[in-house]
């Protein structure tokens, strides 16, 4: 597994850059500025938030073509989160990728059970996160 200042100083690149707007939401300031960086790199145009209070509006209210969310926040659930966001905006909802790293193998059986979206567990490959990220954001959501 690579380190996050690994992938950054090698450069971790798409082969093909992208402009996709993602929203990454984690009240983890290193691991918000790792995810949000490694995308950038990749040429994402990436928004970020730190809590529910800030992810909403901006889910709500903006364009994305896919969401990160941690699903443990200062402010709320993610689980919560989510469904505001799939409940209002429908076309997004499978777009969420959840990630976190409070679950353990019974919790990750019962979360499947709730929902079909992408989960990354912390600590993930970064490779990892831009092949899911390539997943759910193509195609672009207008």
């Amino acid at each position: 597994m690579r380190t996050a200042a690994a992938a950054l100083s090698s450069g971790l690149h798409a082969v093909e850059p992208r402009d996709r707007r993602i929203l990454v939401v984690d009240d983890d300031a290193p691991m918000l500025e790792v995810m949000s960086r490694v995308l950038s790199l990749n040429a994402y145009d990436v928004h970020t938030a730190r809590s529910a209070e800030e992810a909403l509006p901006l889910a709500l209210g903006g364009r994305y073509d896919g969401i990160l969310l941690d699903l443990i926040l200062p402010d709320a659930n993610g689980l919560f989160v989510y469904r505001k966001i799939a409940r209002q905006r429908p076309a997004l909802g499978p777009r969420v990728i959840f990630v976190t790293g409070m679950l353990d193998r019974g919790e990750v059986r019962r979360f499947r059970h709730l929902v079909d979206n992408r989960l990354l567990l912390k600590p993930f490959d970064l490779n990892e996160l831009l092949a899911a990220v390539r997943e759910v954001a193509a195609p672009p959501l207008d």
